[in-house]
């Protein structure tokens, strides 16, 4: 599905791109901000069970890992890898009920 935003002259100025799989989940975005044709931001997903488990960028790297409590959409945790010496769980941020 892909939308495009217009401006007052007709010109598209920016572009959102979403892939979805069988099941009607998400499986990828892409956002072309400037409306050149290229996208500026990639995003694939992993699912487990219908909720996503990783992010990658368009070059294949991890970007996020989300931890799931039981209920459905109840996100307990997300790990950002680090950079440099951090640790990668330094970077997890919790959210609660």
């Amino acid at each position: 599905m892909k939308n495009f935003v217009i401006n007052d002259l007709g010109n598209t100025i920016a572009t959102f791109d979403y892939a979805y799989d069988v099941n009607d989940s998400r499986i990828a975005k892409s956002v072309d901000r400037n409306g050149d044709g290229t996208p500026e931001t990639v995003e694939r997903y992993v699912l487990d069970g219908g909720e996503i488990a990783l992010v990658f960028d368009g070059v294949g790297n991890q970007t996020e890992r989300f931890f799931h409590g039981v209920g459905v959409d109840e996100v307990i945790a997300v790990e950002k890898p680090g950079t440099g010496n951090v640790h990668p769980t330094a970077h997890i941020r919790y959210k609660f009920s």
